[in-house]
Formats: C-alpha cells, structure tokens, sequence
C-alpha cells in the first residue's frame, strides 16, 4: 500500500525527486537513496527513462541504501518488471521505492535494510553461556541435557567464523550439533549483515531444521530471519496449470487417466500456503507433477503473467530478505557451479549471496557432487519428451497439435497478410513435425534397442558382469581405459550412439526453431500461444541438450568415468538405457568453488573420520587442497556411554559372505537373536538380492515365534519406520538407505544386525574409476579408498542403535572377516567403545540376552 511520501523522504530529499522527474518531463527517474533516522535524507539520480542501467544501480547501491524510481502514472502498484528489480536488489540488501512524480506518496516494495556497520565483538562467552547450565537453553527446552560437547563445538564455529577458517567438525550422536552451528551462524548474521547458508542433505533434514531446531534460536533472544529454500521442481507453476485446466489445453500426459490427480492439484492451488510439493497432502503421480512444476528452461520469469503471484518467485523473495538460508547440497552445488562459471560472487544465482557456509551431512557431499556434476542422457527421456510433442496413445494431445490449434485460432485476429504464414505454420506443425518426431522416435527405439543388446551380452559375457552393482537384472557397462578401441566400441556401440545424438539434435532443433517461427505471430505474452510455444521450444531445448550430453560421452576423457546402463524389457515397459558420465575426483572442483571462495565453510557429520583421523574427509572433499593454515578439525565425542549402553557382538562360527551357505547360517542367527530380542530389530543389508534370499529363510521360523517380518520394499520407507517404532514383535530387514537417517529411540529397537562389511561393489563404474585413478597415483586404493569408505558406511549403521541416553541394546556384526582380516582392525576402532563379545554364535547370544534385559 503507498503511504505519504512525508514518512519516508526528509522534505529535501523529496524536493529533489520532484526536481529531476521534472527535468525528465515526468519520465522515470532511477535514484540512490540514503537514508538516516529511517528517512531517505539524500538523493543521488543513477539513468533515466528505463532500468537498462540496473547494473550501474546495483554498483552505486550498498546495503542500507534504497534504489527509488517514479511511475509517471501515478498509479503506484509495483508491475511485474518492478518485483524483478525488487527481487535483484533485495539479493544485495538494497531498499526499493515505488514514489508519484511529486514525491507525494511512496510504495515501499522491499523495506530498507540496516545498514552495514563495524560488528561488535564476537562475545564467545555469552554465547556458550546460552548453552551451559542455567543459562537460556535449560529455561526455554524442558529436556535440556548438559552437554560440554556441544559447547566445545559451538566454541570452534564461532573460531571459525571470525578466523575466517575452514572447520571440519565430527560431532557424536548426542551432541547437539546442530545448535551448535546453528547459534553462533545467527549471531554473526545478524551482527555483521552476511548471510550464511547452512546446507544439508535432504529436504526432509532442512525441515526438519526449520521446524525442529531453529525455532529455539527465537527462544534464546536470537531474532534472525530464516527462509527454507528449494529447487524449482518443489513448486507449481501457476501458468502449466492454467493451461492444464483450459479447455482443450490438456497437455501431453494429461489423459483421462490423469483427470482426477490434475483436478485435485488445480483445488490444493487455491489455498496452498507455499505452492510446494510438501505442502500437497497426496503427491500426484511423478509425470502429472513433471507438467505442471517450474523448470528454468520454460519459465517466463518477469514476462509472465502469473508473475507477481508466482510460487517460486515468491519463495525467493523471501530468501533474499533471509538472514540464514536453509538449502539442500544440491541446490548449494547448483549455485556454487553457476558462479564459478560467471566468476560471480556478488549476484544473485539459483541463491541470493552469501558469505559463509555450513554444510552438515557432510559425508555425503563427495556422492553430491559427483551426481551434480554427472550427466545422465537416457531413452526413458527421450521417450518422454516425444510424448510431450504428441501423446503416444493419443494422437489429438499434446504440445504440437496444442500449439497448432492455437496458432490457427490467433491467425484469425492477424493482418491479412500474415494469416495465410500463420496458418501454414500450424499445417506443417500438424504434419512435418509430428512426422519428424514419429520417425526419431521409431529410430530412437531401434538404435537404443541395439545397444542395450550389446551392452547386456557384453556384460553376461564377461568376468565382473554381476551388473556391477546395479539394480536386479541391470547391467552397466564401464567405457574404460582401453575400451574406446575394442571392436565392442567401435562396432556396436559407437555407430547407434553417434546416430542417436544426430537424431536428437535434428528433431530439437526443429522444434525449436519452429517455436521461434510461431513467436513472430505473438501479439500478448500472456496468451494461450504464447504460454504452448514455451514449452514446445523447452522441449527442443531439451532434445538438444540430450544429444549433446551423448555427443560428449561419445568422447573419450580422462577425468570422467563413463557408463551404460541397461534394464532389459519388462511387460510393457520397454528397454531402458543410460549414457552416463561423471568426474573421477570432484576435490578439485569442490576446493575451487567451495573452499578457496569464502572465508568460512563448515563441515560437520556424526561421520567424518576412519579410525580417529580425518585423511579420508580431507581428500575427497577437497579440504586437503587448501592451505594447511587455512583449515582446521575437530573431534567431539558422542555424550553417550556406549560401554553402558551398548554390545557389539561379533559371532566368529559364521561363515564367510561369500560362502555358498553364509546366508542359511546368518539366517539361523537372525531367528534365534530375533527369539531373545522378541523382534526389535533392524537387518541391515548390502544388496537387495541378499535380503530377499534371507527373508525367504527367516519369514516363516519367525512366524512361527510370533515374531512378525518386514522388508524394505514392501512399504514405503516411513510406513516400515513407523511400524518399527510402535514396538511390538518386528524384524525389520532393510539396505540402501536405513543405513543413515533412521532414528528409533526407546525399546521399539534393541539390536541391529549388520550382515556383512558394507564394501561397495569394486565393479561398480565410479568406484572402480576411483580405485584405478589411485593406483595410477602410486597409492593403495583399498586403503585409501575401498575400506575407509566401508568403515564411515558401517558406523552409520551402527549409529542406528543408540539414540538417546536412555536406549540400551547391542549391534551384531555378523560378518567373521572383520576378525580375520588385518583390515579389520580399521573397522573395529572406527566404531564407538561399546562392550565387546567375540566369540562363538552362542556366547554373543548369550551376551545380546543380557544386553535387552
């Protein structure tokens, strides 16, 4: 709402305004505005007549200071292209007015933020006394628990915030961490006006913060803005949608057999709170949400309509008004790359700017990047976006009959002239394209149908071919050293691949070149037409990008490890296949955007260090790349006591995994462990074909105790969790990820069974990449790579036992080599100092008995 200028402008200030829109004859006017005592007090004028000059505005504007401008039509409602504005100068912490030609009456769009000041001293010792007994955490949590671990932690962030150092941070289970990053990451936003990012792993842990632990900041004094950041995909796009609901707009997956979900999504969107995914009680199916989320590449941005009420825009508005940024390692990655390749730090990317980072789950970050900075080009894509063009059961739906009909409907209301163009346009839309499009997509399907052969005989026939470690019935086939000169390559791998990258580049570029011929016949952006032929050039787009991630996989590189993934038919599912490619060694990417740029990143995980030390973390994550001076760790042990609380059993009458009758005998333990336990138990497995053989053996003995059996897959993820947390006689046999990130305090878990050293498969592509680099280097890649990262796998499994002081119970390693091996002994001082029972399968019962008492 405007206000009188009066409350905003010192009556110079305003004078001036007036002064210079009149020597523009009332045009626009952008101006610099400095404010003291809350009031514009001076005002210096930037460009006139338009914001071409917003660069130079951004440049001349520091934090506390307003840009201003006039509306020569008095009508002081922000437009579409002022939120843009508003939004780039809110990233830099820059005031925006909206004032009349008299400076009489003012819209502030973006209030004005406090200007940047000298910092006052970190004082360490109030901080930590916020923490300590008696202090504001014990009188605003009812379960406070003294925790020095959390203190000591708290100690080091603050250190390194003001050092301006590299901390990498191991905090036990127990101890609070994320408090204690979070606190002192607060406090020196606030006081010193840099915005810090905390990033974690998933989705589900950054709500988790927002709704769990940064509620107690608010608690303890600490008044600090906070905004939870998502990708684009989390959000509804309100123009897909419109055009999804329009008659006869339905787009290329939307079918009757998508009516019901696409009607629910248009109800949800009139009251939704955020328009985000999580804020849909029932998710649609996975192709309903791909039509109708936001996408960078068929977003209009300021252009569109729907702009000012836009969802994600929203959401990003609020992050530049934030203080802290909650965000997911995915989003940090995808900024973090867009400003290393600009060489930008100061603007605005997929994240408004920031100063220091915490990035926590800091384990995963190396298998983040490695994802981000992979590519995947795969025929399910392919598929897709053809079936985007036209439906494939459909003939009368989807993107190009759309677009068509509309462009014939808009040729009516064109010069006659252009009519005759237009409606041609549409015809050879109708016709030659769609025949493009039936014609790359027939010889997609035979090309992608000769490889996947190739690439399954391949690995059937060869030594390692257990699908290197893919999903049952996958096969994936490494382009190795060497291999881009086999006869396989060259003969039957190559020639497809090569020809389904010109396939796809043809039908892309045809697309959109022909969405760019329909645009000369847009006359409102806002238009049906408008809005199809978005998306159809998204969609060219997309088709091109395909066949240029195949065109570099084609090519042999060094630095990147290169795969085939294969899914053989399966009903009517049609044969699946995967280019993909992915960086050996993201350390030197991760030092260069990460590390090297900003004054503090923080790393901190329950799981940092093999056998105490940090060597492993250091050099996967691109922290041993950086100056020694320049970084720093520490180790905080867990507050619990695990030689009270908790047993490690290792049976050593088992047999070998890799013995023909390993899974019958682990099967016995797990009935008779499962007879003590009276079920409360977790299994955890390494592959899923294992758990299946093992469950087939334990379902029915188990049974037949009462004890009931549930494995991963049958449920979703939450739904076996919580049938796990509300106790009663279940065995829970899981892989993949129950390995981290469960969390079952109480007697609802007494045991978790790990069934066998947590190696990853040498065969998979990436890890034997990895493996070889090393060797290359001279270095022993089992010790440098293979065993520390199955030693930090299995003390997240065994975190999964003790959760609080109050939980007892005992983890049973159910594989001997970890007593046969010189190994390990890595893996045994990796693990907490519970009690320990080695010996045969009877006297670790015998201990597991006393231990669930």
């Amino acid at each position: 709402m405007s206000e009188p200028a009066a409350r905003r402008f010192t009556a110079p200030a305003a004078a001036a305004v007036r002064v210079a829109v009149a020597e523009a004859s009332g045009n626009e006017v952008f101006f610099v505005g400095r404010l003291a005592g809350g009031l514009v007090h001076e005002v210096e004028v930037r460009c006139r007549g338009n914001a071409e000059a917003v660069p130079a505005l951004l440049a001349a504007a520091a934090r506390g200071d307003v840009v201003i401008h006039n509306h020569p039509s008095g009508v002081l409602m922000p437009s579409a292209a002022d939120l843009h504005l508003a939004g780039e100068f809110g990233d830099r912490s820059v005031g925006f007015y909206i004032v009349d030609g008299a400076c009489a009456r003012c819209y502030a769009v973006v209030e004005p933020f406090a200007a940047a000041a000298e910092p006052a001293p970190f004082d360490v010792a109030a901080l930590l006394g916020q923490l300590a007994p008696g202090g504001a955490l014990a009188t605003a949590h009812d379960g406070y628990e003294d925790r020095p671990q959390q203190r000591a932690m708290a100690a080091a962030v603050c250190a390194a915030l003001e050092g301006e150092r590299l901390l990498a941070v191991e905090a036990g289970t127990g101890t609070g961490k994320s408090l204690a990053y979070l606190l002192p990451a607060a406090v020196w936003a606030k006081r010193t006006g840099e915005r810090v990012v905390v990033s974690t792993h998933t989705i589900a842990l950054q709500e988790q913060l927002v709704g769990k632990d940064l509620p107690l900041l608010a608690r303890l004094g600490v008044d600090v803005e906070v905004a939870l950041v998502k990708g684009r995909g989390n959000y509804l796009c309100l123009r897909k949608l419109r055009q999804a609901t329009a008659s006869g707009g339905e787009s290329a997956l939307f079918g009757e057999e998508h009516a019901g979900a696409l009607r629910d999504v248009a109800a949800w969107a009139v009251g939704t709170r955020d328009g985000s995914l999580a804020d849909l009680g029932t998710p649609p199916p996975d192709d309903v949400w791909a039509e109708l989320r936001v996408e960078s590449d068929d977003c209009g941005g300021v252009r569109c309509e729907h702009y000012a009420g836009c969802f994600y825009f929203k959401a990003r508005r609020r992050a530049a008004r934030a203080d802290l940024l909650v965000v997911n390692h995915h989003l940090l990655l995808a900024d973090l790359a867009l400003r290393a390749e600009e060489d930008e730090y100061e603007a605005s990317f997929v994240l408004p700017p920031y100063a220091r980072i915490v990035v926590d789950e800091a384990h995963h970050l190396e298998d983040a990047a490695t994802a981000h900075f992979g590519e995947r080009a795969s025929a399910a894509q392919v598929r897709r976006l053809c079936g985007r063009l036209r439906h494939v059961r459909n003939p009368g739906r989807g993107l190009l009959p759309l677009a068509a009909a509309r462009l014939e409907q808009a040729a009516g209301a064109l010069p006659p002239a252009e009519q005759a163009a237009a409606r041609a346009l549409a015809a050879q839309m109708r016709e030659d394209l769609v025949a493009a499009r039936a014609m790359t997509l027939e010889r997609a399907e035979q090309l992608f149908a000769d490889a996947g052969r190739a690439v399954e005989q391949a690995v059937a026939a060869s030594a390692a071919g257990a699908g290197a470690g893919g999903a049952e019935g996958a096969a994936r086939l490494r382009i190795g050293p060497g291999f881009d000169q086999s006869t396989l390559w060259l003969d039957e791998l190559y020639p497809p691949l090569a020809e389904l990258s010109r396939e796809c580049a043809g039908l892309g570029a045809l697309v959109a070149r022909t969405a760019e011929r329909a645009g000369a016949f847009v006359r409102d952006e806002g238009s049906p037409l408008a809005s199809s032929l978005l998306d159809l050039a998204a969609v060219g787009r997309r088709l091109v990008a395909q066949a240029e991630i195949s065109g570099r996989f084609l090519q042999p590189d060094d630095e990147r490890c290169r795969w085939i993934e294969t899914q053989p038919p399966a009903g009517a599912h049609p044969r699946q296949l995967s280019l993909c490619a992915a960086p050996v060694d993201v350390g030197p990417a991760l030092a260069g955007a990460l590390h090297d740029r900003f004054g503090t990143v923080i790393a901190t995980s329950a799981t940092l260090t093999v056998a105490g030390t940090f060597d492993h973390f250091l050099a996967r994550s691109g922290l041993a790349l950086v100056p020694a001076h320049r970084r720093t760790v520490l180790r905080v042990e867990s507050p619990f006591d695990f030689a009270r609380q908790a047993l490690l059993g290792v049976p050593t009458d088992l047999l070998p995994p890799d013995h023909p009758r390993a899974e019958e005998r682990l099967a016995r333990l797990l009935v008779e462990a499962a007879a003590v336990t009276g079920g409360r138990m977790l299994v955890l497995f390494t592959a899923y074909a294992a758990l299946r053989r093992v469950y087939a053996l334990v379902a029915d003995p188990l049974a037949a105790r009462g004890v009931t059996v549930r494995r991963q897959g049958d449920e979703s993820r939450a739904r076996l969790l919580d049938r796990l947390r509300a106790g009663g006689r279940t065995v829970l046999l899981a892989t993949d990820s129950f390995w981290e990130g469960v969390d079952v305090p109480g007697d609802a878990l007494s045991c978790v069974v790990v069934a066998r050293l947590p190696f990853r498969v040498p065969s998979e592509p990436i890890v034997a990449a990895r493996l070889e680099a090393l060797t290359r280097r001279g270095l022993d890649a089992f010790q440098e790579y293979a065993l520390p990262e199955a030693a930090l796998r299995l003390r997240q499994g065994f975190g999964r036992l003790i959760r609080s002081r109050r939980d007892r119970g005992a983890v049973i390693l159910a594989d001997p080599r970890v007593v046969d091996r010189r190994y390990g002994e890595i893996f045994l001082a990796s693990l907490p100092p519970a009690r320990r029972v080695v010996g045969p399968q009877a006297e670790v019962l015998a201990a597991l008995r006393e231990a669930v008492a």
